[in-house]
């Protein structure tokens, strides 16, 4: 297995943004590491964003729908 570190990309105004909430980046954090590289389309489910960011499934959605709010995603459900 690759052992070659992965990265993903933030909009630096989501670092400048007062309006979100920390785990509003950290959920966006790990949406973007399920992005297809061609399509940009991510479809875990809340269950396992939720495992990995170790939040609950509820702060998972929440931070979603303030993304899709602000535009940094869309709700494709």
């Amino acid at each position: 297995m690759d052992k070659t570190p992965q990265h993903i990309r933030v909009p630096n105004d989501m670092c400048k943004q007062s309006n979100l909430d920390p785990t509003d980046v950290y959920v966006y954090s790990y949406l973007k590491t399920y992005m297809n590289g061609e399509t940009f389309e991510a479809f875990p489910s809340m269950e396992t964003l939720a495992k990995d960011a170790g939040v609950s499934k509820t702060t998972v959605n929440k931070a979603i729908k303030h993304l899709v709010c602000l535009l940094y995603t869309s709700d494709a459900a």
